[in-house]
């Protein structure tokens, strides 16, 4: 999952003429109100690109638009980007991790 909020990211980013990704980090947030997972690379990207975090993070979330991917993705606080998984993407990995059998499952 984790990886596919990051290309979707990377994704994101290219469309907004950034080629040159830097790192991203990816966190849990700190409640479930605040989605499945968030990345401060507006935060990041801010000093570089010279504009607010919050710009970088609406530009960059009005780009996201995997909708079998993502429910929601919200900005919180100073250019935090948060978003939800749908249903229908959590139950399409979990099944893949099942069907991986001994590999997760000892």
């Amino acid at each position: 999952m984790k990886k596919d909020f990051v290309t979707i990211i990377e994704k994101s980013l290219q469309k907004i003429g950034i080629d040159a990704v830097p790192p991203i980090d990816v966190e849990v947030p700190p409640g479930e109100n605040f989605g499945d997972l968030s990345t401060p690379v507006a935060l990041a990207l801010a000093k570089v690109l010279k504009k607010p975090p919050k710009k970088i993070a609406d530009e960059l979330a009005s780009c996201m638009h995997e909708k079998t991917i993502l429910e929601r993705v919200d900005i919180a606080g100073p250019g935090f980007i948060n978003i939800t998984f749908t249903k229908e993407y959590l139950y399409k990995e979990l099944r893949k991790l099942l069907e991986s059998g001994s590999r997760f499952f000892p």
